[in-house]
Protein backbone atom coordinates (compact mmCIF):
# COMPACT_ATOMS: atom_id res chain seq x y z
CA UNK A 1 0.00 0.00 0.00
CA UNK A 2 1.70 3.41 -1.13
CA UNK A 3 0.80 5.62 1.19
CA UNK A 4 2.28 8.44 -1.14
CA UNK A 5 2.48 9.18 -5.04
CA UNK A 6 5.35 8.33 -6.25
CA UNK A 7 5.90 11.99 -7.38
CA UNK A 8 5.68 13.55 -4.22
CA UNK A 9 8.22 10.37 -2.90
CA UNK A 10 10.83 10.80 -5.76
CA UNK A 11 10.70 14.87 -5.08
CA UNK A 12 11.37 14.01 -1.43
CA UNK A 13 14.16 12.34 -2.04
CA UNK A 14 15.75 14.71 -4.56
CA UNK A 15 15.40 17.50 -2.76
CA UNK A 16 17.04 15.60 0.41
CA UNK A 17 19.88 15.10 -1.88
CA UNK A 18 19.99 18.21 -3.21
CA UNK A 19 20.65 19.69 0.69
CA UNK A 20 23.13 17.19 1.29
CA UNK A 21 25.30 18.39 -1.63
CA UNK A 22 24.82 22.05 -0.72
CA UNK A 23 25.87 20.88 2.84
CA UNK A 24 28.98 18.66 1.41
CA UNK A 25 29.84 21.48 -0.62
CA UNK A 26 29.74 24.65 1.92
CA UNK A 27 31.43 22.01 4.21
CA UNK A 28 34.48 21.40 1.46
CA UNK A 29 34.54 25.28 0.75
CA UNK A 30 34.88 25.94 4.35
CA UNK A 31 37.89 23.47 5.20
CA UNK A 32 39.21 24.59 1.87
CA UNK A 33 38.87 28.41 3.04
CA UNK A 34 40.35 27.64 6.56
CA UNK A 35 43.47 25.71 5.20
CA UNK A 36 44.46 28.30 2.87
CA UNK A 37 44.32 30.96 5.93
CA UNK A 38 46.08 29.76 8.26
Amino acid sequence: MMAMHLDELLEQVARHFKVDAQALTLTLLAKKFRHDHV
